[in-house]
């Protein structure tokens, strides 16, 4: 009874952070405008910001994932248009996060793309002006706050998104193509990443990715490991 009990709470602390992350209803209205302000730009960079606030909105205020997933696509070309390969990877792991979902045979190579760029230093070199970075919502707001409390280092920021990505590719081991080995390979990584820039709601994510694989392939026992490990 005891693993059961620690792995229901450890799924508790997602539901915790999803509540943390629902949007005022004053928030959840804004996507007319912001088509309206994206057909109407010319400015290529807005229209990188733009795509991402659509982006956002479709999947936590609404939770279309179809839409969602038209706006990370667009957003993705933009950042490849624009040279902002941060950007690029975290574009890659929004994509590949609603390939998950759908459990798309085409998820793992899109994770492995955004790692490629975001395990690279030199994609620190060209990162989004202060004024479009202002207005960026990298994840969620407690995720972007992180980054912005370290005056948007572009190390920082870099390592913030291959953490998400670690974690993301290793819950979809989980999913499409099962692999225990591979899950605990990269979930390992995504927490050493998130302990080290004190990202306590990556790391409560990312140890509930476990318990849930433990809970679906009933290997309950696993748990009293987990718990001994989930030290935030």
């Amino acid at each position: 009874m005891k693993p059961i009990v620690i792995l229901l709470c450890l799924l508790c602390s997602i539901q915790s952070l999803s509540a943390q992350i629902k949007l005022p209803a004053s928030q959840q209205v804004p996507i007319d405008s912001l088509k309206r302000e994206l057909q109407s730009t010319t400015n290529d960079t807005l229209k990188l910001v733009l795509l991402n606030q659509l982006r956002y909105f479709y999947f936590f205020a609404q939770g279309n994932l179809d839409s969602a997933f038209v706006y990370s696509k667009q957003f993705l070309l933009f950042t490849q248009k624009l040279g902002y390969k941060i950007d690029e990877a975290y574009a890659l792991d929004l994509v590949g996060d609603i390939m998950n979902y759908q459990h798309n045979p085409g998820t793992l190579e899109t994770f492995f793309k955004g790692i490629k760029i975001a395990e690279n230093s030199w994609s620190e070199k060209k990162i989004l002006p202060r004024r479009y970075l202002d207005m960026m919502t990298y994840w969620h707001p407690d995720f972007t706050s992180l980054i912005e409390k370290n005056d948007w280092s572009p190390r920082y920021f870099r390592l913030a998104i291959l953490g998400s990505l670690y974690q993301d590719l290793g819950h979809a081991y989980g999913k499409v193509m099962p692999n225990q080995q591979k899950l605990f390979f990269y979930l390992s990584k995504a927490i050493e990443l998130y302990k080290s820039q004190k990202d306590t709601a990556g790391l409560a994510i990312t140890y509930t990715n476990i318990a849930e694989y433990f809970i679906s392939t009933n290997q309950f026992d696993w748990s009293q490991n987990v718990s001994s490990s989930y030290a935030l």
